[in-house]
């Protein structure tokens, strides 16, 4: 190459060092954000063996790793998921001898994670006083054999599908969930789709089991689903293997347990043979990865076909997952209810308080902040004078009874005994009660159901 003044230099050969960059779950606003971060990786010992492992496959020279081996003056007050360097680097090594490293290590504890959409789960506990559940715990509710299965599940479950994202203050997602399982509500249903951001409902429940729910691991049922869009690529929605099997891996890494009780295909996809679904069902129970199956939002004919092909391949169908209430009968109309008493599987009815139109929520309007002003599922324009009629007419009959119209549409919906389980999502632990509550009420007598049947218009509710 020239100089410039009329000479020629030979090129210099050097050696470039490649090293892979380690650091922690989140150290920047930009990381804590990304729906795939988990608190607790901060502690993993496995993670940091992974990625030294992946830099040596790659033929890479060392390993960096920033921040997270820390020189703590007082440990006291020092976070406690940074890990001293020797221990770390120990570890390392002995996984990967013939790789080097480079590090950092901070004599300052880090304050937090300066992030206002997101809030870090360890700042929620205090070690001087762990979590036990109450022991009177299944006292409280009572449960239900799921179908012809051997399963029992409470009479009322608890979902996150809304209110668990990062939108909401995790320290009162788990206050609501440890009361519930405190109160005898052992099911706790999830999806990848939940959130917001997907997945996050699923990351913050895993984050209050490994914490608080772990000694109890075996007596919750914990299920999950797939198959609802979470992304552009054609692999992030429908019901193909690698749809559905991917997801699973996803869910349990978010959850943090080797296995859900029930894995779901989450919505019926047309477009792919109801066999190749099933089958992906059916692999998550041999690998280990799910214990029972089941299904969510199919028609009755559908349903009918999959609880056929299921026990041929030695799985049966435990449960099918619907909307179902006073103003939304469809599971009663369209057969699925008889359909599941035919075919043994148990049926789990979501939305039985219809999105919060069967509360006196909106009787007289629509309050600030109510769920109708900034929810996809539940438009204004459905609170209309009809509305207000027929719901205003529900209430007298459940203040008759001398409870609340929540409480009356959880009885109702009870009522069948199909319906194994309702699922209820809450905003509190004073609505969690509340609505548990529904379970100490007389039965429904012919003549009041008779009068729900008259006011309970099907449709009610629903977006023309």
């Amino acid at each position: 190459m020239s100089t410039g003044i009329g000479t020629t230099a030979r090129p210099t050969r050097r050696r470039l060092t490649l090293a892979a960059s380690i650091v922690g779950s989140g150290a920047s606003a930009e990381a804590w954000n990304w729906p795939g971060t988990k608190w607790n990786r901060f502690a993993d010992f496995e993670r940091y063996r992974r990625c030294a492992q992946i830099a040596r496959s790659g033929n890479l020279d060392a390993v960096f790793v920033s921040d997270h081996p820390a020189l703590q003056r007082d440990a006291s007050h020092g976070p406690s998921h940074l890990f001293d360097p020797i221990v770390l680097f120990s570890a390392i090594a002995a996984a990967v001898p013939d790789i080097g490293f480079v590090l950092t290590a901070s004599t300052i504890a880090i304050s937090g994670i300066d992030n206002p959409t997101r809030e870090d789960p360890m700042t929620v506990y205090d070690p001087a006083t762990p979590y036990t559940a109450a022991p009177v715990r299944y006292e409280t509710i009572p449960y239900r054999r799921s179908g012809r299965s051997g399963l029992d599940l409470p009479s009322i479950s608890f979902g996150l599908w809304q209110k668990f994202g990062t939108d909401y203050p995790f320290a009162t997602q788990r206050e609501i969930i440890l009361r519930a399982f405190d109160l005898g509500i052992t099911h706790f249903d999830n999806a990848d789709r939940y959130g917001p951001p997907h997945r996050a409902a699923q990351q913050n429940f895993g984050a209050v089991l490994s914490r608080d729910l772990a000694p109890y691991r075996d007596e919750l049922i914990l299920s999950t689903k797939a198959g609802n869009p979470i992304g552009a690529s054609p692999y992030l929605r429908g019901g193909s293997r690698k749809s559905l099997l991917n997801s699973l891996e996803h869910s349990l890494r978010d959850l943090g347990t080797e296995y859900v009780d029930i894995f779901y295909h989450h919505s019926p996809d047309l477009d792919t043979p109801l066999q190749e679904s099933v089958g992906a069902l059916v692999d998550a129970v041999r690998q280990g990865k799910a214990l029972y199956v089941g299904i969510s939002n199919y028609q009755p004919d559908r349903v009918h076909e999959a609880a056929e092909l299921l026990p041929a391949e030695g799985v049966p169908l435990l449960i099918h997952q619907t909307r179902y209430s006073i103003y939304d009968r469809g599971p009663e109309r369209g057969g699925l209810l008889e359909t599941a008493s035919s075919d043994g599987f148990g049926v789990i009815v979501y939305s039985p308080l219809a999105q919060g139109l069967l509360t006196d929520k909106y009787l007289e309007t629509i309050p600030e902040g109510a769920r109708a002003r900034n929810s996809a599922f539940l438009s204004p324009e459905v609170i209309d004078d009809t509305y207000r009629q027929r719901t205003s007419a529900l209430n007298k009959i459940a203040e008759s009874r001398g409870q609340s119209l929540a409480q009356l549409a959880l009885q109702w919906v009870l009522r069948r005994p199909e319906v194994t389980s309702a699922l209820i999502g809450a905003s509190s632990v004073e609505q969690l009660d509340h609505n548990l509550a529904a379970l100490s009420f007389p039965t429904l007598t012919d003549e009041e159901l008779a009068l729900i049947d008259e006011h309970g218009v099907h449709g009610t509710g629903t977006r023309r």
